[in-house]
This record gives structure tokens, C-alpha cells and sequence, in this order.
């Protein structure tokens, strides 16, 4: 409990969520994007239950060469930091796929400013894990 009493869990599908259109101000996805199949099924569920001026904040992984020689060769095959067969490189999403999914959806990326996490901008700029704060147009 943790002193946390007014937490909910559901389980769901991402493609088909169980709550009603404009539920929430703002939606967070961490670690997920990389591992769907159906990435605009989930977007049409994300504009769904966001109410307008919502937030979609997120991170996935940027796919380049160098995001398989970390993420998959390194960090899955290598050091065994995830299990094998976790990610997939084909499955990582590039900039300019999510800006098109985004304009599909009108989803505004100018709001914001799209933001990379790295522990060494120069060194991870091709590899940098996304991390943006969407405003939903309506």
C-alpha cells in the first residue's frame, strides 16, 4: 500500500481500453511503443480516452544503428541486462514515424520541443531515448 489508497489497477488491452472517451488529462507511456505490433490501433485509443488539451507524454527508442549496437546487441546479447529476444530493432521507432503517426492522429508536436534522454548527448545523440510532452488538437 504505501500509503497510496486512491490507486486503481486495470487490466487491459492497450488496443482496446477499458475507460470512457475523454477520461483523462494526461496519458504516460513508458517502455511500450517499441514492443506493439499496431501502433496506430493504440493511437486511436490514446486520442480516444484523452480529453482535449491532453498530455501524451512518452519514451521509446529511437531506431538507428547505433540503438542496436547498445540496446540489442550490447545491453540484450552481450551483458544480458534484459532477456533475450526483449526488443526487436525492426519494431524501434524513428522520429519521423512518430511525427507522422502524430499529424494522423492531430497530435500537436510544436508545443513542446522534442527532448532526447542520454547520458552523454553528444556520444547517445543517435541513440537517445524520446521523451515528449504532446498537446492533443482538436
Amino acid at each position: 500500500n504505501k500509503g497510496l489508497n486512491n490507486v486503481e489497477y486495470v487490466v487491459g488491452s492497450v488496443y482496446s481500453l477499458p475507460f470512457a472517451d475523454d477520461a483523462f488529462d494526461v496519458v504516460i507511456c513508458s517502455d511500450v511503443l517499441e514492443h506493439l505490433e499496431d501502433l496506430r490501433g493504440f493511437f486511436r485509443e490514446v486520442n480516444r480516452v484523452l480529453k482535449r488539451d491532453g498530455v501524451f507524454v512518452f519514451d521509446t527508442i529511437n531506431r538507428t544503428w547505433w540503438s542496436w549496437l547498445v540496446a540489442i546487441r550490447i545491453a540484450q546479447d552481450i551483458f544480458k541486462y534484459v532477456p533475450q529476444n526483449t526488443h526487436d530493432w525492426r519494431m524501434f521507432i524513428t522520429e519521423n514515424e512518430m511525427i507522422s503517426i502524430f499529424k494522423e492522429f492531430r497530435m500537436n508536436t510544436e508545443i513542446e520541443k522534442w527532448r532526447g534522454i542520454s547520458p552523454g548527448e553528444k556520444l547517445y545523440n543517435n541513440m537517445r531515448l524520446f521523451f515528449f510532452q504532446i498537446h492533443v488538437l482538436t
